[in-house]
């Protein structure tokens, strides 16, 4: 498996900007944890990710044992 501190072909800047974006989504109370966290693995692969991909991260629950 990957380790997900290696950030392959993702620049600091998109980086920064995947920070502040996950950081405005924590501040509403609205969206849950596990769901931000979800979304923030995703982009952070370095690839684009498939609008699929966005509604199972954001919507869908978690698995067993996924908080």
């Amino acid at each position: 498996m990957e380790n997900e501190d290696n950030h392959l072909g993702l620049s600091p800047t998109v980086l920064n900007v995947i920070d502040q974006f996950a950081a405005a989504m924590r501040a509403d109370d609205g969206i849950e944890s596990h769901a931000i966290d979800r979304l923030e693995r995703l982009l952070r692969k370095g690839a684009v990710p498939k609008p699929d991909e966005i509604n199972v991260a954001l919507f869908d629950s978690p698995p067993d044992g996924e908080k």
